[in-house]
């Protein structure tokens, strides 16, 4: 694996392991009562991590299947580029090295015959 697909796949897993903590601290602690209480008291800290967890969140469902999508992409056409190149280079060295390939036959035609005396042909 290159080194920038390393990267990303860490990056993604880094991400949604990141994505769990923060869901489990959510479905420990008791930010959904605080944030939703009426009044000015909801400490930073528990809207921090909603505001957070809701971001990984949206950027594990939307932008995460994009970037792979466009990296699944970008390997198909790199792979399909060195297999046309492969191609490529295979077809012209072969044609190279053989001779041209002829269809007539390896024997030499037929003479053509002396007609029977009163023939039309």
């Amino acid at each position: 694996m290159k080194r920038s697909s390393k990267e990303l796949w860490g990056g993604l897993l880094g991400a949604a392991a990141l994505h769990e903590v923060a869901l489990w601290a959510l479905g420990h602690s008791d930010v959904p009562s605080v944030l939703f209480a009426p009044g000015p008291h909801t400490p930073l800290g528990y809207l921090v991590l909603s505001v957070g967890f809701v971001v990984l969140r949206l950027g594990l469902y939307f932008v995460a299947p994009g970037v792979l999508g466009v990296w699944a992409a970008l390997r198909l056409q790199a792979a399909l580029s060195a297999a046309a190149d492969r191609r490529a280079s295979g077809g012209a060295s072969s044609t190279r090295a053989s001779p041209p390939r002829s269809f007539a036959p390896g024997y030499p035609p037929d003479r053509p015959r002396a007609s029977r005396p009163g023939s039309s042909t």
